[in-house]
C-alpha cells in the first residue's frame, strides 16, 4: 500500500474512493477505484440497491484514518496525514449476512469542516472517536454526537458506537473511563476502548456497530445480494467495552 505526501494548500481535496478487498485468509488490499467503476459509491447510488454508509467521525488527530486502515488492512500508518475525506468499500456482517458497506473516513481539521458536515448528514451509522490523551477531543465528540442527532432528528434510531482510541497511551490519559461510560449509558450508546496502534478492539468496535445496525435498522440495509459471511478476528483478549 502506498502512502500520500503531506497535505499542502496546493493539494487537491478530491480523492477517489478505494475498495477494500477482504479475504478470509489475509488482510484487505486497498485499491483506488475510478468514479465510473461499478464499485464506486457514485456508481452504486445510481443502482437500485441501498448500501450502508458508515462514517468514522471525530476531531483531528484522534486516529480515525489509522483505525480505519488498521481494520481494513491490519496495518498502522506511522505518518500522520490530515484527511480531507477517504471512502472505502468493504464487506461487513449485519442481519446474519455479509453486505457491501461504504466506510467514510471523515475530515477532522477545521479547514475541512464542510466535507465533514456533508458526511454527517449522509451517514447511516457512526463510529465516533476521541483520544483518551486529549480531553478537548472528548468534548468535541459530544458536540459531534449532538450535531448528528440534529441532522437525523431521530435520536433513538441512529446506530452509533463511541470509541475511546489510543488506549496504548494510558500513561497520558486525560479522560477517565468512568466519565465516558456514564455518558454513554445516559445516551444508550455502546462504548469500547481501542488502540489503532496495537490493534486492540479495533475489529470489536466495527462489530459492535454492525450489531447496532442489526438491532436498530434490521430491514433498511438488507438487500438480496447478501454473500457468505467473512469474519475478521481480534486476537487480543484485553477487551474493555460496554454495550448499553
Amino acid at each position: 500500500m502506498s502512502y500520500r505526501a503531506p497535505y499542502t494548500a496546493e493539494s487537491s481535496p478530491a480523492r477517489r474512493p478505494r475498495v477494500a478487498r477482504v479475504g478470509s485468509l489475509g488482510p484487505a488490499a486497498l485499491e483506488e477505484i475510478s468514479p465510473d467503476s461499478p464499485q464506486s459509491p457514485s456508481a452504486y447510488d445510481r443502482s437500485s440497491k441501498r448500501r450502508l454508509t458508515v462514517c468514522v467521525v471525530g476531531s483531528g488527530g484522534v486516529g480515525k484514518s489509522s483505525l480505519t486502515v488498521r481494520y481494513l488492512n491490519n496495518h498502522f500508518p506511522e505518518f500522520y496525514d490530515p484527511t480531507v475525506e477517504e471512502s472505502y468499500i468493504t464487506q461487513m456482517e449485519y442481519g446474519f449476512d455479509a453486505h457491501d458497506v461504504e466506510i467514510v473516513d471523515t475530515a477532522g481539521q477545521e479547514e475541512f469542516m464542510l466535507f465533514r458536515d456533508t458526511a454527517l448528514a449522509q451517514g447511516d451509522a457512526y463510529l465516533a472517536l476521541f483520544a483518551i490523551n486529549s480531553v478537548s477531543s472528548w468534548y468535541s465528540l459530544q458536540e459531534l454526537r449532538d450535531k448528528i442527532v440534529r441532522e437525523h432528528e431521530d435520536e433513538e434510531n441512529i446506530p452509533m458506537v463511541i470509541v475511546a482510541n489510543k488506549s496504548d497511551l494510558e500513561a497520558y490519559r486525560q479522560v477517565e473511563f468512568g466519565e465516558v461510560s456514564e455518558y454513554c449509558r445516559s445516551i444508550k450508546c455502546p462504548l469500547v476502548e481501542a488502540s489503532a496502534k496495537t490493534g486492540l478492539n479495533v475489529t470489536e468496535g466495527f462489530r459492535m456497530l454492525m450489531d447496532r445496525v442489526s438491532e436498530i435498522q434490521p430491514v433498511k440495509f438488507r438487500d438480496s445480494t447478501a454473500i457468505p459471511k467473512l469474519r475478521h478476528t481480534d486476537d487480543d483478549s484485553r477487551k474493555r467495552c460496554i454495550i448499553s
